[in-house]
């Protein structure tokens, strides 16, 4: 079973860390926090709050590595993909983690970050964590009242249906690897990280692709839509 962890979030409403206690404290889904071994340090990849779109990006391409490897690297898409169009963007990168985000204009939805063992079936492995993903938001429907339980049920419902919901991956894969992946169409942007460093010490932050200017948090006023 598919380690899931709510971990790194980035800019999310209130209800969201709620729901994210809620998992913690009652669901006990496989959430889990890594023992931290001596002389290990983590990895951070994604903007920061406050920070200049362009200058993310600028310095993503600066620091692109030209040889050597592999890296670990945040790819961030232009747009929420499905999982067939998701799993061709790494090439021969391999994939560690998923980003999962239901986009719904002017409604702000958690990133939901799942493990993947991209064991040569990527794009069945990414319809199946959305699938999961939808089934651990539909339990927090049940659970929830108002508008929180309708976010989180009309996402339940689109992962389900194998929405265009993979907003960015966590790949490890060499300097001419990650650089084919940066020359797609699909992708916004990849910056590279340590690559000495085991996964679960890689914090991820995702560029959501209504972030042009400055990465802040998303408009929260419009209508849940029922499905």
């Amino acid at each position: 079973m598919r380690r899931w962890s709510f971990r790194d979030v980035g800019a999310v409403p209130v209800w969201v860390l709620a729901v994210v206690v809620l998992v913690l404290t009652v669901l006990v889904l496989g959430i889990h926090t890594p023992v931290r071994r001596a002389g290990t340090t983590g990895v951070a990849l994604g903007p920061e709050g406050g920070q200049q779109v362009s200058a993310y990006l600028a310095r993503a391409v600066a620091e692109l590595p030209t040889a050597g490897g592999p890296y670990w690297a945040l790819v961030s898409l232009r747009s929420e993909l499905e999982p067939a169009a998701a799993a061709a963007v790494p090439g021969d990168a391999r994939v560690a983690r998923a980003i999962l985000r239901v986009p719904i204009e002017r409604v702000q939805t958690a990133q939901l970050p799942v493990d993947v063992a991209d064991q040569g079936e990527l794009t069945r492995e990414l319809t199946a964590a959305q699938a999961l993903a939808g089934s651990r938001l539909q339990q927090l429907a049940d659970s929830e009242t108002g508008r929180a339980a309708a976010v989180a049920r009309v996402s339940a419902a689109r992962l389900h249906s194998g929405c265009a919901c993979v907003l960015a991956l966590l790949v490890r894969g060499t300097a001419e690897q990650l650089r084919a992946i940066a020359g797609r169409p699909e992708v916004r942007g990849v910056q590279a990280g340590a690559a000495d460093v085991p996964p679960q010490y890689v914090a991820l932050r995702a560029l959501l692709p209504e972030q042009t200017a400055v990465v802040s948090p998303l408009p929260d006023d419009g209508a849940v839509p029922a499905s």
